[in-house]
């Protein structure tokens, strides 16, 4: 089966419904990206972007050219940006460093086993903590790990 890179891009909005407490609609913007993992050959990358409103502002852009045949070599390379757009408490450590205060955070990666483990990765997230926001006694328990272990 061929793969290809090339993804159509073009500037739009659309809307679609989320499901979940706190927010029901947002706005997608499609755009190309420059993404410049190498300064010396900067990519333009489809992506799209929201801004989830709560007592805070985030906005999210998130882009591929998809999968690539292989290792950032063949030319696969995705990235997520988190941006404060207002009122956002985040922060920041790299490398086991101390925390610092941003207003944007952008994450990429190159190659097609990484696009799939960042898909993944963020998905099981979104699920951690999820479950650890939806239940008391999951907090509790990772309080007190001690428990776990049986001692």
């Amino acid at each position: 089966m061929l793969k290809t890179c090339f993804m159509p891009t073009f500037m739009s909005t659309i809307k679609f419904s989320v499901q979940t407490e706190g927010f029901t609609l947002h706005e997608l913007t499609f755009t190309d990206y420059t993404l410049a993992r190498d300064s010396r050959y900067p990519s333009k990358i489809p992506a799209l972007s929201c801004e989830i409103t709560d007592c805070c502002i985030l906005k999210v852009t998130a882009g591929t050219n998809g999968f690539c045949g292989g290792d950032s070599g063949h030319g696969g390379e995705c990235f997520l940006e988190l941006y404060n757009s207002a009122a956002t408490d985040m922060s920041v450590s790299i490398d086991g460093k101390e925390f610092a205060e941003t207003n944007q955070v952008v994450i990429s990666f190159g190659g097609d086993a990484e696009l799939q483990t960042f898909i993944e990765a963020l998905e099981a997230g979104a699920q951690i903590l999820r479950a650890f926001s939806e239940s008391n006694a999951l907090r509790e328990l990772a309080l007190k790990p001690s428990e776990i272990d049986g001692d």
